[in-house]
């Protein structure tokens, strides 16, 4: 008994066809604006590091919180704002923003109620800082953070007691 040993070929269009529609598939996904959203979201880094040994004072700072006297780092993705949330008032305060030398530092700071409150654009090199700030009342204070020059960056935000004006 013989066998039929005739091989089938794939007929070289199809084969043509699916690799455009593969590839054509492919790069629709990967330069869709919803899945640059989706892998920002995804890939955030902001984590909370102390910025002094001592203990914090008022709230205890997690996840999107930052006290008086922390630093926080993270990571701005392209157009995206980093938000934290200060509670600590009243009190007086320096916010300084990090961004490192290829940065554009921008912080705008919100009131409880979502009222702008401060607007401070880089003053040197990569540092926005909003000086001697009087948070005049309790509540949840925002922080936005941006890199204005629409990049990738990692930042440092820290809030801390107002800097005292040198004495005469």
């Amino acid at each position: 008994m013989r066998r039929n040993s005739t091989k089938k070929q794939l007929d070289p269009m199809i084969v043509v066809a699916v690799i455009g529609l593969v590839g054509t598939i492919i790069t629709v996904l990967f330069t869709s604006p919803l899945i640059e959203t989706w892998f920002a979201q995804r890939s955030s880094t902001e984590t909370p590091v102390p910025a002094q040994t001592t203990a914090m004072t008022g709230t205890k700072s997690s996840g999107k919180r930052i006290g008086l006297n922390q630093t926080v780092t993270g990571t701005l993705y392209f157009n995206d704002a980093g938000t934290w949330i200060f509670s600590e008032g009243p009190a007086t305060v320096t916010i300084v923003l990090d961004v490192g030398p290829y940065g554009d530092a921008l912080i705008i700071l919100r009131d409880p109620t979502g009222v702008d409150r401060a607007y401070v654009e880089q003053q040197s090199p990569g540092i926005a800082r909003l000086v001697n700030f009087n948070i005049a009342t309790s509540g949840d204070y925002t922080i936005l953070v941006r890199n204005a020059t629409n990049e990738e960056v990692n930042y440092t935000l820290t809030v801390q007691d107002a800097l005292t004006p040198p004495p005469p």
